[in-house]
């Protein structure tokens, strides 16, 4: 049972271990619990158990082809931290917050979810820009995980080394697009204006990250943006402040999906009121974290983007009936034609 104990323990650290997103974790549970438990039998058991052991520590196959990518919003209370995934390629667009106790969403919610993806390492961390709700868990990311390279809207208020994340900078992984869109850097532009703001590019469509960019910003990226739109998706600038999704931006990107990444009960009461009319105004429909939990977005090559969320994929009876997840446009309940291109598969929540 010692032994046993401690191949468990090694196993825990292996990168990959719980990279099987499709298969019920309880169920990878009971068969890694069982195989462990073989290795003390006799003979062909034990055999058995050793073969069931190297299945189970198998790495996934990639799921995503060139041209494809999938953005996970995850739900990091009053915060954000979002991933996009390529083929072979992760990027972590901020971290979620950090506390001057030591508890921060890095080690409880982003860091296990990278590993139960099957991520083995993060090839950029972008920290849109200094705030700790953003950027207060980079230091535990890189103690733990492997990082390769660190781009920040104000390096010289994040905890960990960083360059700046240089504007109109264009790469592709596996034939996906990225571009930072933001204005180049000035000295004037601190705060939430000075945010990296992250355009992907897929052939399935476009998603925007803006972190907390402001109006101010948002008018130069209305230019930009425009001849682009409709956009599939929009994570929501501020988490639904009333400083961003400006009424002229929110009509220049046309969303077809917005995100807001924003805390059960904030004090701030975001997403705004006024905010969220904005964009069920164009016909945008809108999601919550306080209410979905994680919500992924698939991009395909061909066919409609899918958009899943925690709640969906978990669904417990003690989760309180009070959060909405989906809002839909107009607030009758009525659903996207399908003339938007989505494809849902949560349960509709009117808000």
């Amino acid at each position: 049972l010692e032994r046993a104990w401690e191949g468990l323990d090694a196993a825990a650290g292996w990168a990959g271990t719980s990279g099987h997103p499709a298969v019920s974790p309880l169920l990878i549970g009971l068969l890694a619990l069982g195989a462990w438990g073989g290795l003390l039998l006799p003979g062909r058991a034990r055999m058995a158990a050793l073969a069931l052991l190297v299945l189970l520590h198998l790495p996934p196959a990639p799921r995503l082809a060139p041209g494809e990518f999938r953005l996970t919003v995850l739900d990091v209370g009053q915060g954000l931290s979002a991933v996009v995934q390529t083929r072979s390629h992760w990027l972590v667009y901020d971290t979620g917050p950090g506390y001057p106790g030591g508890f921060n969403l890095a080690d409880v919610a982003l860091i296990p979810w990278l590993r139960h993806q099957g991520a083995r390492r993060v090839d950029l961390l972008v920290l849109s820009h200094g705030d700790k709700d953003h950027a207060g868990a980079a230091a535990p990311l890189l103690r733990d995980f492997p990082v390769d390279a660190v781009l920040a809207g104000e390096p010289d208020r994040v905890v960990v080394s960083a360059a700046r994340c240089p504007a109109d900078y264009v790469w592709r992984w596996d034939g996906v697009r990225f571009r930072f869109l933001q204005p180049r850097w000035s000295a004037r532009r601190h705060g939430n204006n000075a945010s990296c703001v992250l355009l992907v590019e897929g052939q399935g469509g476009r998603a925007l990250l803006t972190g907390d960019a402001e109006a101010a910003v948002e008018r130069v990226l209305a230019r930009r943006l425009s001849a682009l739109a409709p956009l599939e998706l929009v994570v929501a600038g501020h988490h639904g402040s009333r400083t961003s999704s400006s009424p002229a931006f929110v009509r220049a990107v046309r969303a077809r999906n917005v995100i807001y990444s924003a805390g059960y009960r904030n004090r701030y009461r975001f997403p705004r009121p006024e905010v969220d009319r904005r964009w069920a105004a164009i016909g945008a429909r809108r999601w919550r974290t306080d209410g979905c939990g994680a919500i992924e977005a698939e991009f395909p090559r061909e066919g409609p983007v899918r958009i899943r969320t925690q709640r969906s994929r978990a669904p417990h009876y003690w989760l309180p009936g009070d959060r909405p997840c989906e809002l839909l446009p107009g607030g009758d309940g009525a659903a996207l034609g399908a003339d938007a291109g989505i494809q849902y598969d949560s349960p509709i929540r009117d808000g």
